[in-house]
């Protein structure tokens, strides 16, 4: 693949990825606000990667003042994305010079669906599902929050996103379920965006981990955007699912680097007060739908 493909598949990637980080800026206090090359994401939510800053220009200088007016007025945990069409040294480090801390870097990857006998790696006890109905959608959450270890608060804003597909611009997610014994023990989104299907949130339970499974998920995913008329399809690699992504021929196109910001801790954990009240409150009066 000659060097100009590779940076038209990057910019894919990172496009795919992107316009999913948007949709965490559609939670009830959420915004997204563009501001020349900078985009800045809030979902009013205290958790980091979920309140982004991106910028496609790799330039602080053109950003600075952007940035650090999101910064003053949020104060809330937040990220700074750096995908695998904007890599950059220097803007790493002054990220790191106005309060940022660099967290990890993750493989950027795709694939050309035709190019891999999905119908050969058919086979296996898991029954997946697509999730078409609320109880499944419950479901589907309580086995992502169990797999990412993703606290109540955050699974809570997700659920108010994903049964909300009709308020997602331009985009299409669908979720899975695998069964295993008549038990949810998997999932896995596909979310269609940027003319790519991007495979996200490949989550297995702790105890049924090192069994295939995720990668069984991974294989219905492809297949599911191969049907829906999709070549390509992209994701950015968790360290563990990396060596399954690779087996079934994604290929690397750079990295995404994430970086957190400082923040407020008072208003942060003053945040998280008050939506354990409220989680206690609505458990007595059933006002609300929790996840156990």
């Amino acid at each position: 693949m000659g060097k100009l493909e590779s940076m038209i598949t990057a910019r894919l990637i990172a496009e795919n990825f992107y316009h999913f980080r948007e949709c965490f800026g559609y939670t009830p206090d959420g915004y997204i606000r563009r501001d020349g090359d900078v985009t800045m994401i809030n979902s009013g939510i205290p958790y980091p990667s979920w309140n982004a800053m991106i910028s496609k220009n790799s330039a602080w200088h053109a950003t600075e003042r952007t940035v650090t007016e999101y910064l003053s007025l949020n104060q809330l945990p937040c990220s700074w994305w750096m995908g695998p069409e904007t890599e950059n040294r220097e803007l790493g480090k002054m990220l790191q010079n106005n309060g940022f801390t660099f967290v990890n870097r993750t493989a950027a990857m795709a694939l050309e669906i035709e190019s891999v006998h999905l119908e050969s790696l058919s086979g296996s006890d898991i029954k997946i599902l697509p999730v078409s109905n609320h109880h499944e959608l419950e479901q589907y959450f309580q086995v992502l929050q169990k797999s990412f270890n993703m606290p109540l608060y955050a699974i809570e804003v997700l659920y108010d996103i994903f049964s909300q597909n009709s308020l997602l611009k331009d985009v299409k997610i669908y979720h899975y379920l695998g069964i295993y014994k008549g038990k949810a023990i998997s999932c896995a989104s596909l979310f269609l965006a940027a003319g790519t299907a991007g495979i996200y949130y490949i989550g297995v339970l702790p105890g049924m981990r090192r069994k295939g499974i995720g990668k069984v998920m991974t294989i219905h995913c492809l297949k599911m955007a191969r049907k829906m008329g999709f070549s390509i399809s992209v994701l950015r690699a968790s360290h563990l699912g990396e060596g399954v992504y690779r087996q079934l021929g994604f290929k690397d196109y750079g990295y995404f680097q994430l970086y957190y910001s400082d923040y407020d801790h008072f208003n942060y954990y003053f945040w998280k007060l008050k939506f354990y009240f409220r989680y206690i409150k609505d458990k007595f009066t059933g006002d609300a739908i929790w996840f156990s």
